[in-house]
């Protein structure tokens, strides 16, 4: 019950954290001038403790709900801000059975 109680406190701290930070999403197309709002369909966080740390995995799924056409080669752009402290350690980018792993500099 206390583990229940503090992974639900911790939840909604990240929640909150979240939603009082700044955050942008737009997605570009390489024949179109400017940038078009972009769309987080669904969002899953897995917590996994490991002592005396937490490892969170933030899984999104993002959309342009169709503004461009399928054929067309876009680039999304998601700028956000971390809280003091956070380090982001790997980034996975999935497109159908295709990974790649992000550089990290």
């Amino acid at each position: 019950m206390e583990n229940a109680r503090c992974i639900s406190l911790f939840l909604a701290a990240i929640f909150f954290l979240h939603s009082t930070s700044s955050s942008q999403l737009s997605v570009k197309a390489d024949f179109v001038y400017g940038s078009r709002p972009g769309y987080i369909d669904d969002a899953t966080l897995v917590v996994e403790p490991h002592g005396a740390y937490v490892e969170q995995s933030l899984y999104l799924t993002y959309s342009d709900h169709s503004q461009y056409s399928y054929t067309s080669n876009l680039e999304l752009v998601h700028r956000f801000q971390l809280p003091a402290g956070a380090v982001v350690n790997d980034l996975w980018l999935w497109i159908g059975d295709s990974v790649m792993k992000a550089r990290m500099f």
